[in-house]
């Protein structure tokens, strides 16, 4: 069964009034993709790296046992 059949199907099983409200909300990811900018990952820049070491044990100050 395709994805499309099985949406039909759960829509008919459902009363009148809940199938507005699963209009609604369809309707209203479909407007949040609309108005999300496009390519927008692929545009953001990687946070610099700050140069320098840690010193050794660092992890353990960290995640040593308590």
């Amino acid at each position: 069964m395709t994805l499309d059949q099985r949406l039909m199907q759960t829509l008919n099983a459902l009363p009148a009034a809940r199938r507005q409200e699963v209009l609604d909300f369809a309707e209203f990811l479909r407007s949040q993709v609309e108005q999300s900018p496009a390519g927008t990952r692929s545009e953001l820049t990687p946070l610099p790296v700050l140069p320098g070491r840690m010193t050794p044990g660092w992890k353990d100050a960290i995640y040593g046992e308590r």
